[in-house]
């Protein structure tokens, strides 16, 4: 199994001896052996099948907090202005 292709994941080369190129076309730069968050295209599905990578999904990132509510009205006209004095 590997992810779809645009995916964004984790990826690590195999062999600390080997080293992996970072893209098809970035001559010169390799991942690092601590792994590096990429986005999956046929370069890297190619290095997997060769066996020079391997791939971890990314963890999804936490929900944002609830927005704090200071205060709950109960009454739905409460604060709001009227023109009948009673």
């Amino acid at each position: 199994m590997h992810p779809q292709l645009g995916a964004r994941v984790r990826v690590f080369p195999t062999s600390p001896a080997a080293p992996v190129q970072r893209a098809e076309g970035i001559y010169g730069q390799f991942l690092p052996d601590t792994g590096s968050e990429v986005l999956w295209d046929s370069f890297l599905q190619r290095r997997l099948d060769e066996g020079a990578l391997r791939w971890e999904p990314l963890e999804a990132p936490p929900a944002p907090p609830a927005p704090k509510q200071d205060a709950v009205i109960t009454d739905p006209n409460q604060g709001v202005a009227s023109d009948d004095p009673a």
